[in-house]
């Protein structure tokens, strides 16, 4: 097949995990013989060498706050001409969309209009926030600061709208059908459903890791001492349940853990975690550091367990696939996508959320009985590589879409 992929943003410019999942799976699905292009934003990473085949960088995204008109419809003409651009280069069989933060639905409207077939890889929630990443539709819709507003009535009052609307279509968000689409999650495709969008035979296909994130052995751990967390340094992930676990351990007696916290956040949120470490004299005892992705597969298996303390739904706790590929023991909540992940005592233990007494007790759960941990952290590494790995997570997107395209056929 010959496939264009919509992402706003692409590898090794990357701000979150959706550009990751996009290109291992481009690079699977080119690995089983289809044609692959994909077309994104044209912003880079500096000093960092762009060796992606695949990347169409072309796309304009519009900044998050009240963009002026003009800027907005210059980004709209040069999206739309970079959109017809890449059809014309490629008469690809089927559009993947992947997210389309910070851009316009407009591009969504062209394809359907040019009646290609379109199939969403929803793996974010950028189709609950529209009013907040659609920049196009926010700015015919939402309130606007008075120049911006001024325009607008302008606009509309001289039917000048009129076109621009018809070549550029502002439409309700949750018109864009999903049926041919998949989630990441149950929690996140229910999510989406709640906005309003019709996403019946939709289905659930994970997010995945690829060969080189499966560490290759085990680390042989004698006793469970040192600790790991990883992710967004935010409340929604809750580091301070996993820190405030540790201090319960301490005043407990348990003096032998440790936690290294990896990941980055807000300036003030990082702060406030770093006075609660020093106040709490846990100093050498809670480290807090920054790391890139690609350098934390390596470190994983150098740990004795994993915590996953996340009070709210993400779309996919990916951190968990890494954690659970490295064989370590991992007490975690279950809130959201976790459900779709975790069994308690299977593969993980589960602790309440936001309750650092109780991921405490889990803690030493393990430590009380080591005889589980072996099969638990078993368990969960077949998990991994039975339903996570992205060669087979690659196929089911495969899958879906020659579906999508014999339903099409057949329907014609």
């Amino acid at each position: 097949m010959k496939l264009l992929h919509i992402s706003n943003h692409y590898p090794p410019y990357s701000t979150g995990p959706v550009e990751r999942q996009c290109r291992l799976i481009v690079n699977e699905l080119a690995h089983r013989g289809h044609f692959n292009r994909v077309l994104t934003s044209h912003l880079r990473t500096p000093g960092v060498p762009d060796r992606e085949r695949f990347a169409l960088r072309k796309l304009y995204l519009a900044p998050a706050t009240h963009p002026p008109f003009t800027r907005l419809l210059r980004n709209e003409r040069h999206n739309l001409a970079a959109l017809r651009s890449a059809l014309d280069e490629l008469p690809a069989d089927a559009v993947i969309v992947w997210s389309m933060t910070g851009l316009s639905n407009s591009l969504l409207w062209e394809l359907y209009r040019q009646r290609r077939q379109v199939v969403y890889i929803v793996f974010d929630s950028w189709p609950r926030n529209r009013l907040k990443n659609d920049p196009w539709f926010a700015w015919w819709t939402a309130a606007l600061p008075s120049r911006e507003r001024l325009i607008r009535r302008l606009l509309r009052t001289t039917l000048l709208a009129r076109p621009l609307l018809e070549r550029f279509p502002v439409q309700p968000p949750n018109s864009i059908p999903l049926r041919d689409a998949c989630f990441a999650s149950r929690a996140l495709r229910e999510s989406i459903r709640s906005a309003g969008y019709a996403i019946d035979g939709s289905e659930i296909i994970p997010y995945c890791i690829g060969r080189d994130e499966i560490p290759a052995t085990p680390h042989r751990r004698d006793e469970i001492r040192r600790l790991l967390w990883v992710g967004s340094l935010d409340m929604e992930n809750d580091p301070m349940t996993a820190i405030q676990a540790i201090q319960e351990l301490r005043h407990g007696g348990s003096m032998q853990f440790s936690l290294d916290i990896f990941g980055r956040g807000d300036v003030a949120f990082e702060s406030r975690l770093h006075d609660y470490v020093r106040a709490a004299q846990l100093a050498g005892v809670v480290t807090i550091r920054h790391a890139r992705v690609e350098d934390m597969t390596s470190l994983y298996p150098t740990y004795d367990a994993f915590l996953f303390t996340a009070r709210t739904p993400e779309a996919f706790p990916v951190v968990l696939l890494r954690a659970m590929s490295a064989r370590l023991p991992i007490v975690t909540t279950v809130e959201g996508s976790c459900a779709d992940l975790i069994r308690n005592g299977e593969n993980a233990l589960v602790f309440r959320t936001g309750d650092p007494v109780d991921c405490a007790e889990k803690i030493l759960e393990l430590v009380a009985h080591p005889e589980r941990i072996d099969p638990m952290t078993e368990r969960a590494y077949r998990q991994v590589l039975d339903n996570h790995a992205a060669t087979i997570v690659a196929g089911r997107i495969e899958r879906l879409v020659q579906r999508v395209l014999d339903r099409l056929r057949q329907a014609s």
